[in-house]
This record gives structure tokens, sequence and C-alpha cells, in this order.
């Protein structure tokens, strides 16, 4: 899988051939996504092997749109790439930063036409693009024909045709209820930090913690004590956490 970064401008020719792409955060990378991209699949292969682009961005829009909305994440964005390798040939990143004031026509023209040369776009019916977020399905379905693309309406759903969103999963996380949001997420929900130093007090005792300071913006589970597993470089460890 191919990962691509930054301004639009500088990936050159993704797709010379023609590509599928869906678009979209995806975070957490759940079920529902899961469904999504074994769809593209199989639509990617019906218009003879294109191939399968993700499209989604290195921040939520909401983080500079309306901070005040935004989300916590269930995953960084180098977690979100780790878990869409086998399910993309590529995973396109946009800086949200050089999109935002694109106008709608324009994204279409410059990033899914000549930079991706897309002939199917996938994505769902609340999916908004462009400055003042002009840009929605009914935009693309319009203009998708002379850009050389067809438009697929997609829902997010699992295995049993059950709705999943990233939304609930993150209720389930505050929540405490981490095996609930692992059957929504098709995953263990998992959080990466930085050991740092703490005060001490589980040596004093003989029992030794690693404190870990997590990157900004990304949910924790509710106050409580955690069954978990520790990865290592040697391995993988059960543990008790202790949010």
């Amino acid at each position: 899988m191919r990962v691509l970064e930054g301004d639009f401008r500088s990936w050159g020719e993704v797709a010379p051939g023609g590509s599928a792409v869906t678009i979209g955060v995806f975070d957490g990378v759940h079920r529902g996504h899961h469904q999504l991209l074994v769809e593209l699949r199989r639509r990617a292969e019906e218009l003879g092997g294109l191939e399968r682009v993700v499209l989604t961005f290195d921040h939520h829009p909401l983080e500079l749109v309306a901070p005040e909305r935004a989300p916590l994440l269930l995953t960084t964005l180098e977690r979100r790439i780790r878990l869409l390798d086998g399910l993309a040939d590529v995973v396109a990143v946009l800086t949200f930063e050089k999109v935002r004031d694109l106008e709608a026509e324009a994204f279409i023209a410059e990033v899914l036409a000549d930079t991706l040369h897309a002939r199917l776009v996938a994505v769902g019916a609340d999916f908004r693009f462009g400055r003042d977020r002009r840009g929605d399905l009914a935009l693309l379905r319009r203009l998708g024909p002379a850009h050389g693309f067809e438009v697929d309406e997609v829902r997010l759903v699992g295995e049993e045709g059950v709705p999943v969103s990233s939304t609930r999963i993150r209720e389930l996380v505050t929540t405490g209820l981490i095996q609930a949001a692992n059957r929504e997420l098709g995953h263990r929900f998992e959080v990466r930090g930085e050991v740092v130093p703490g005060e001490g007090r589980g040596r004093q005792i003989g029992v030794p913690t690693a404190n870990l300071a997590m990157p900004a913006g990304i949910i924790l589970p509710a106050d409580g004590v955690y069954a978990a597993w520790a990865v290592l470089p040697s391995g993988r460890y059960p543990a008790v956490v202790n949010v």
C-alpha cells in the first residue's frame, strides 16, 4: 500500500489507469469501514481493475472549521494508516488547510479527476466538501459524468447490516464499555503514548508502573481499571491499565 501526504499538487498522477475513490475521516477504521472497502474492491474489479484509493485528512475537518464541535478521535493518523493497510492500494492524506478553501467544483476537477483519475467515487449521503461545504452527493452526480467518474452512495454497516458509526463507538469508549466498542470496531481499542516519569508510588510498593502521556485529541475510556494487553518489542503481555 502506498501512502501519500501533504499538498495533493505534489503527488503527481496517482493512478494513471483510473481509481475507485472513497473519502472520509475513517476514524477507528471500524466494521462499517471494512464493509465499505470490501464493496469498493468489488466495484473496482467490476470496472476493470481500478486502483482503490482511500482519501482522508490529516486532521478532522471540524478541528479547523468548528473546533468547539471537534470530537476526540479513536485513532491517530498513524494508527488509521496502519489499520487501512491491506484494505486499499493507496491512502492519500490531504492536508485539510490546503483544500478547505477550494471551491467544490475545483475539488472535483483538481483532486478527484486530475490527480486521482477517479472513475468511481463512493461517499455517504451526508458527505460535504469544498468551500463552505457547498459540495454534496448531488453535485458529484451532476458533474461526475463530465469528469469521467460514476458515483456510489454508501452506508456504513457491519457484517449483519447494522449501521456502525465512529460517533457511537466514541460514546461506548467514553462510558467504559470497551468490549462493546471492540465488537463495533472489529478490533481492539488501542491507545499509544509516550512513557513519562511519574511520582514513583508503584515502585515504592513493589509494583512499578509505566505512566503514559497521551497524544492530544485522542479519546480515553472512562476513569477506571481495565484489563489490557501491553505490546512491547519483546512480545504481548497481559496488563492492568488505570485511567
